[in-house]
């Protein structure tokens, strides 16, 4: 399954990587897919990267963990508080990172593990975010399965970024708020053209400034 989709892109001269993350599936998948196109736009020449997980509904753990590992310094990923108990677990990143500009683009279905990826990334002042509100969802629930088959899903942990406070049922609130044309707000994203984006074209104006910025 195809979870990533990755474009080298150019504006005003510099060429940057634009990467579309539509789930995180499996560390096997979306991790595996993320890195092999992380590195092929470096390889590129990409002077910086622009994620986005507008629309992502979240989903493995170890997916996310393993892609924030990959891209963020030595330091804690995600923390995991337990209902009724006092325990934290801490998951943390190894010493390599990426040291490129980054944005992040996010949306009001931008949830869950996207939402972990979004946060962490601001939290190491590695990327800012253009876009709309995320949808607020950092809990996680673990599935039991009752005597007639159905299964019941208990909702025991939440998990937090690195070092700012739980979005649950709060959201995340991106550094430029910007909203799509009414026309393609309901549309799937593959849908709409680059150039009539406007989260990406302000995206792509954030990074540039980034860029031009270290120069």
């Amino acid at each position: 399954a195809e979870t990533v989709y990755a474009e080298l892109m150019e504006a005003d001269g510099h060429q940057f990587g634009y990467v579309h993350i539509t789930e995180f599936l499996s560390e096997q998948v979306t991790a595996a897919q993320f890195k092999k196109a992380v590195e092929s736009l470096k390889q590129m020449g990409a002077e910086g990267l622009i994620f986005d997980v507008r629309d992502n509904p979240g989903g493995d753990l170890n997916a996310i963990c393993s892609i924030l590992d990959y891209l963020l310094p030595q330091g804690p990923i995600v923390r995991m508080s337990y209902a009724g108990t006092d325990k934290v677990d801490t998951i943390y990143s190894y010493d390599s990172e990426i040291d490129r500009p980054m944005v992040v683009l996010a949306n009001g279905n931008t949830a869950s593990a996207a939402e972990l990826f979004t946060s962490a990334l601001r939290d190491y002042e590695k990327a800012e975010i253009v876009g709309e509100k995320t949808y607020g969802k950092g809990c996680g629930q673990t599935g039991q399965m009752l005597s007639d088959g159905s299964v019941v899903f208990i909702t025991h942990f939440l998990y937090s970024p690195p070092f700012s406070d739980n979005y649950d049922g709060i959201g995340i609130m991106p550094d430029y708020e910007v909203a799509l044309a009414e026309e393609w707000q309901m549309k799937n994203l593959f849908l709409v053209p680059h150039n009539e984006d406007a989260q990406l074209i302000r995206g792509t104006e954030v990074l540039l400034n980034q860029i031009t910025q270290e120069q």
